[in-house]
This record gives structure tokens, C-alpha cells and sequence, in this order.
């Protein structure tokens, strides 16, 4: 309700500073928006009764989805999103909530990426009927005393990155999600240098 009627005013305003006023009030009702959605989030994770819906999917082909999808945010700071995939890799997964785990990742990425940089997505097939996904990008890196942390709830991470948006939730629900599919996820990453968010799943979830 509040956005709507702010939305309303401010078609029907035509003072510059209070149009602004209005942009950065939208801005904050839709942080919070994304922050209680990702909340509710946590919440379906945790309860007794969540369930993956399970479906043989195309891995090379959910990630390509996600890297289309990412693609403008991408392209507004420059940043080129490369795809390095094996043959075609299929897995017994939940589409819609790896897709999320997918986005959060590439969107990360492109965030925390240096302008006019890459971001590669690498999908690979293992030998022990396990597939791994790397998400990697050339930015600010993450220093060795805050990994431990980076998947922790709320976990901001030192003054530069907290300049851009974030409820600190993302990687948290990520971690909840890859777990639930019974697999990993982890952190790779050098201060202005590479950073790499790999994820191990198996092809059945057992």
C-alpha cells in the first residue's frame, strides 16, 4: 500500500527534490520487501515439513538460464558473463530453488566484480557421480578472517562491501538450500583477486 501511493505522488509531483525523496523511500521499501521475502525464505527452509521437489534437470542448461538473466546487470558495469561447461550434465535437483542458489551467486558476482571485468560460470562433471559449479569473478576479494563467516546469517563483511546493498541473507539461504540437496558449498577467494563460489551436488539426491 505504501509503495503504491508513493508511486501515485510521484507521477503527480513535478518538484525535483521531492521526486528524489520519493526514489530513495522506494528504494528502501523495496530493500525491505527483498529482506522479508528472504526471511519467509528461511523459514520454509527450516520447517518440518520442507521439501525438495525433485525433477532430472539440465544443469548446463539452468545455468545458462541464470547467466541470461543476470546478463543486463552484467552489461551496465561492463562485465562480460562467461559459460564454460562440460557435455551436457543432467541432475536429480529442485529446479526453482537452485535456480535462486544460481542467481544469488552470478548476482553476487557481478557486484562485488571489478567494472569491465568477467564473471565465468564453470560446470564440470566428476567421477564420483558428482557435478561441480564454480562461479568466479575479479573484484575485492574476501579476506581469510571472513570466510569462516560469509555463509553466517546477517554477516556483513568489512566497510567497502557494506557500501553496496545487502541483507547478508543470501548466501545463508544458498548454503540452506545446496545442503538440503545434500551437497556443499564453499569460498575461494584473494583480496583484489579472484574469488570463486564452488558447489559440489550429486547427480541423485539420496
Amino acid at each position: 500500500v505504501i509503495q503504491t501511493e508513493l508511486e501515485i505522488l510521484d507521477r503527480k509531483i513535478k518538484d525535483i527534490e521531492s521526486k528524489e525523496s520519493i526514489k530513495n523511500t522506494l528504494s528502501e521499501i523495496d530493500n525491505l520487501t527483498r529482506l522479508t521475502n528472504s526471511l519467509l525464505t528461511i523459514v520454509k527452509l527450516e520447517a518440518s515439513g520442507s521439501k525438495l521437489i525433485l525433477s532430472n534437470i539440465r544443469m548446463d542448461e539452468l545455468l545458462a538460464d541464470c547467466a541470461q538473466t543476470m546478463n543486463k546487470a552484467a552489461l551496465n558495469k561492463g562485465i562480460q558473463i562467461n559459460l564454460s561447461f562440460d557435455d551436457a550434465v543432467e541432475v536429480e535437483a529442485d529446479k526453482e530453488k537452485l535456480r535462486s542458489v544460481f542467481l544469488n551467486l552470478i548476482d553476487n558476482a557481478i557486484k562485488y566484480s571489478f567494472s569491465n571485468s568477467l564473471v565465468t560460470i564453470n560446470l564440470e562433471k566428476l567421477n564420483n557421480n558428482k557435478v561441480k559449479i564454480g562461479v568466479e569473478n575479479a573484484g575485492q576479494g574476501i579476506s581469510d578472517s571472513e570466510i569462516p563467516y560469509i555463509f553466517n546469517r546477517f554477516y556483513r563483511s568489512d566497510e567497502i562491501r557494506a557500501e553496496i546493498n545487502g541483507s547478508g541473507l543470501g548466501l545463508a539461504i544458498a548454503k540452506e538450500i545446496v545442503e538440503l540437496h545434500r551437497g556443499k558449498i564453499s569460498v575461494e577467494s584473494k583480496i583484489d583477486g579472484k574469488t570463486i563460489f564452488i558447489v559440489i551436488l550429486s547427480e541423485k539426491v539420496v
